[in-house]
């Protein structure tokens, strides 16, 4: 997808509207379920929204960062399986700490000689500044031409979102159309 696209997505997001038929995108009985194929087997489903949250100073970075590196390595998360793949940590505040705690992490699990696929940005990133959103489209258009990120961290959203209010479903559903 390019940016100009994510971009042309974003701006012309509608909140839901109501089916034409009161039983449109139902699953029939004689249809199996897909599986669900997962990131983190059981925890991370692919292609989703998750969170982690918790009170202030509860090692919610800690465990982002556990579970970025073990996508980043392919490593199983607590004995849990992981679908490797690049993953992009966004980290507005503490960003001087992320890099610290990933080469621990790596450090501590055999791979700290070698090229894992976890990459950090630091600094303020704003989903209410369309320069900001426009650099993030950019940044992951670019990403997908060349390797499909496995998982994408805001540490922390809230940090990200501006004027935006992370208590409000409204706000928050913008943020998920733009992903």
């Amino acid at each position: 997808i390019s940016g100009d696209c994510l971009k042309d997505k974003l701006a012309s997001a509608k909140p839901s509207t109501p089916y034409r038929h009161p039983f449109e995108s139902f699953d029939r009985v004689d249809q199996g379920a897909q599986a669900i194929s997962w990131t983190v087997d059981g925890i991370i489903p692919n292609k989703s929204l998750c969170s982690i949250y918790g009170s202030s100073e509860s090692l919610k970075s800690f465990l982002a960062i556990d579970i970025g590196a073990c996508v980043a390595t392919g490593t199983p998360f607590k004995g849990r399986a992981t679908r490797q793949g690049p993953v992009l940590y966004f980290a507005p505040e503490g960003s001087t700490g992320v890099p610290i705690r990933r080469d621990a992490w790596m450090k501590e699990n055999g791979w700290s000689d070698c090229f894992v696929p976890f990459y950090s940005r630091g600094g303020s990133f704003c989903f209410s500044s369309q320069n900001d959103r426009d650099y993030l489209a950019d940044m992951l258009a670019f990403a997908s031409k060349y390797w499909q990120p496995r998982l994408v961290i805001f540490d922390t959203l809230g940090q990200s979102l501006g004027d935006a209010d992370e208590n409000s479903a409204s706000d928050i559903n913008k943020i998920a159309r733009f992903l």
